[in-house]
């Protein structure tokens, strides 16, 4: 195998980090979707088919939003000290709130 170029990375050390990146994220994403189907089906009293519909739904709302936020990031020409895709995290981390909130309050009685 042929060293990589000055200050490339090789494909074996992409793989490592890759590696790190893929135990703690893959992991996590478990524990989630073993607590929300649980969640969903026993205490929410959903059906099992609905409660693998939520997943679905987020996985493919996050399929064509991460492109867009790329190429939105990607078109900014702004820049700060931090990162070119800060304002756009920050606008996206405000909107969300709610979404993240509401999953966790009980219904009205």
């Amino acid at each position: 195998m042929t060293p990589p170029a000055p200050g490339r990375l090789g494909v074996w050390r992409k793989s490592v980090y890759a590696a790190g990146d893929f135990t703690l994220s893959g992991s996590l994403a478990s524990l989630s979707l073993l607590y929300a189907t649980y969640f969903l089906t026993q205490e929410a009293a959903l059906r099992p088919v609905l409660a693998g519909l939520v997943p679905m739904i987020g996985r493919a709302v996050d399929a064509f939003a991460d492109p867009l936020m790329g190429r939105l990031s990607d078109a900014t020409t702004w820049r700060s000290r931090t990162a070119r895709a800060s304002p756009h995290s920050g606008s996206m981390r405000h909107s969300a709130a709610p979404a993240r909130a509401s999953p966790t309050t009980p219904p009205c009685t």
